[in-house]
């Protein structure tokens, strides 16, 4: 999981995107970015296409690469998952960031709604949640 306490161009605001770290006065998650980026898209891309300053981007980026996040979730080793372009755990074949998982789950729902949500594998998703040992806890009533 992604902490963006530390980053200065990220807010958290419990009122916006259901209290998502978002770019500062804006309605955009930063996770859309860990995404678009993930993705094989550019930063500048990204600017251009939501109308963004692309230095506060790039600042996001920065913080993304070079200052650990203050809460870490150790993947080494789990199969479901590889490294995308930037660095950041995804789920394997998928470029599709891990720390989306932490986030939803942070929100209140389950594994399984983020499963179809998303459209990716539900088995992989237990995966990495037994290899996090968080289990069964963070998939309502479903045992893995």
């Amino acid at each position: 999981m992604i902490d963006w306490r530390g980053c200065p161009v990220v807010e958290y605001v419990p009122e916006r995107v259901s209290g998502q770290p978002s770019f500062l006065n804006l309605r955009m998650q930063v996770s859309q970015l860990v995404d678009w980026i993930s993705a094989g898209h550019s930063v500048e891309q990204f600017a251009e296409v939501f109308h963004m300053d692309v230095k506060q981007l790039r600042v996001a980026v920065e913080y993304l690469r070079n200052d650990p996040p203050v809460e870490t979730v150790d993947l080494t080793g789990c199969p479901v998952v590889e490294l995308n372009p930037i660095g950041m755990p995804s789920f394997k074949s998928t470029h599709f960031p891990v720390v989306t998982l932490f986030n939803f789950l942070k929100s209140g729902r389950t594994a399984r709604e983020f499963s179809d949500t998303y459209h990716l594998n539900h088995d992989h998703v237990k995966h990495v949640l037994a290899h996090t040992n968080m289990g069964g806890q963070r998939d309502g009533c479903e045992a893995l």
